[in-house]
């Protein structure tokens, strides 16, 4: 059997859409055409060893690929509660490739009809204040009728009891692929509350924008979803584009959500005052089906005081240090630090890698950015790794969500024993952190402890290079 070696040109490690891309590609391949299949990082391209020529993986995407259910029936906005045609037209398909979906909506939907019902009596009562034809002064005396917000309060308060059961039944019942994205998109916390890692928003949801209600409307554009399951006509250059980086018919005007900044539109984004945002269908349903991978967990942190909060793998809590466009006032969900590896993987190695997700400074887990760049000059994670692709989920355009890439980390061939000159400084700094992040903090110590992180950070990204020391100590001397 020969083995064909593609370089995926449409896969770079950033933006963070095109690296769970790469993810999406082996997962799929691997899962679903070729369990041998192999692949790793080099020259800035994702490359995949596998049976399947450059023909042959075109087709399996086009014609073989059955996607994910990715359903968040938790989530107002993913269809299970008005405006979603798409996951209807799934629902309604025949084709084979598309019997996984089918089976994750029929499991969502058992869980979701009685709230189903509890939504539709909300949405009742708040029509009757908005009828046509009501005056302003009818609306606002039928508004504060005693019968009115009691009706509406007991409804409100039926469909929160009725939502707050939903995700602990979704996680007792839900076997197959499902409960892999449900895994993926949250955690149950100490208290039994929901908690989200920032890799996939709230539960699959970014503000208004729903990941998984796009997911089937994009599907809608790449196939006939309801139908036969065929591609469109578009389908094969847009896959093409989204593996190879060849050229492309005209992007969808859709959101791309926090993932690739670059698409996301805004101000200045085009010719003109604003741009809207752009993307190939393609792209974005690899994307998610690589997020898959990151199953999420509970992290605790520093201050033992605070509640545990939802973490995927290679993440760390943010700090504004160490990336030249940081701000102080800058509002962050967290970092993800995405590793990259130069030798060949399979899926079950990558799974490996991923579930463990270490990154360690001697006894503890790397929960802050400097922690992890010293854990990486000490080789204190998973070996076989080259480098990791930091990426920080900061509110920016507006207040929209972004991953913004904050640079790369190399990890070196030798564990480098001048960073454990920064252990002497380590609970003196985190305290110095905690007392520079109180909303009190004179600006002064704010902006030496940045001075101090960022110093420290870039002494152990490159220990060996003595002008990054001297720059520590003087940041000390502040």
């Amino acid at each position: 059997m020969s083995v064909h070696v593609h370089r995926l040109a449409g896969c770079a490690p950033q933006p963070l859409a095109h690296y769970l891309k790469a993810l999406g590609v082996l997962r799929l391949v691997s899962e679903q055409a070729d369990p041998s299949a192999r692949g790793w990082w080099r020259d800035e391209s994702f490359w995949l060893a596998t049976k399947l020529d450059r023909e042959q993986l075109a087709e399996f995407f086009l014609r073989d690929w059955a996607p994910t259910p990715l359903v968040a029936p938790w989530n107002k906005g993913s269809g299970f509660f008005g405006a979603g045609a798409a996951l209807d037209a799934a629902a309604r398909s025949t084709a084979n490739r598309f019997e996984a979906l089918r089976d994750g909506i029929v499991a969502a939907l058992a869980l979701t009809e009685e709230i189903s019902s509890a939504d539709a009596e909300v949405r009742a009562i708040k029509a009757e204040s908005k009828g046509k034809g009501l005056t302003k002064s009818a609306r606002t005396k039928l508004r504060a009728d005693p019968d009115y917000k009691r009706r509406l309060a007991e409804a409100d308060k039926r469909f929160a009891v009725l939502k707050a059961s939903l995700i602990p039944q979704c996680r007792l019942q839900w076997r197959g692929p499902h409960r892999e994205w449900l895994d993926a998109a949250l955690v149950l916390g100490d208290d039994g509350e929901p908690a989200f890692p920032a890799l996939l928003g709230t539960g699959g949801n970014d503000g208004r924008l729903d990941f998984t209600n796009n997911f089937f409307q994009r599907l809608g554009d790449l196939f006939d979803i309801e139908g036969t399951g065929e591609p469109r006509k578009e389908s094969a250059a847009w896959v093409c584009n989204a593996l190879w980086g060849e050229p492309s018919p005209a992007l969808k005007s859709a959101a791309v959500g926090q993932y690739s900044p670059g698409g996301a539109g805004g101000a200045n984004s085009t010719v003109g005052a604003e741009g809207g945002s752009l993307l190939n269908p393609a792209d974005f349903l690899l994307m998610l089906e690589g997020s898959v991978l990151f199953s999420a967990g509970l992290c605790r942190r520093l201050d033992r005081r605070e509640a545990s909060a939802a973490v995927a793998p290679f993440t760390t809590f943010a700090h504004a240090a160490a990336y030249a466009s940081a701000g102080g006032s800058e509002k962050q969900r967290g970092e993800q630090w995405m590793p990259l590896w130069d030798r060949p993987l399979v899926l079950a190695e990558l799974r490996h890698l991923l579930a463990e997700g270490r990154s360690r400074l001697g006894a503890r887990p790397a929960s802050e950015p400097l922690h992890f760049a010293r854990a990486v000059a000490r080789l204190g994670v998973a070996r076989g790794l080259s480098g990791f692709e930091r990426f920080g989920f900061i509110e920016r355009n507006g207040q929209s969500n972004l991953a913004v890439s904050l640079g790369r980390l190399s990890v070196p061939e030798r564990a480098s024993p001048a960073v454990a000159l920064l252990d002497d400084l380590d609970g003196w700094m985190e305290r110095l952190r905690r007392q520079a992040r109180d909303e009190h903090a004179p600006t002064r110590l704010k902006v030496v402890e940045r001075a101090l992180a960022d110093a420290a950070f870039a002494a152990a990204a490159h220990p060996a290079e003595p002008a990054r020391w001297q720059r520590l100590l003087l940041a000390l001397d502040q």
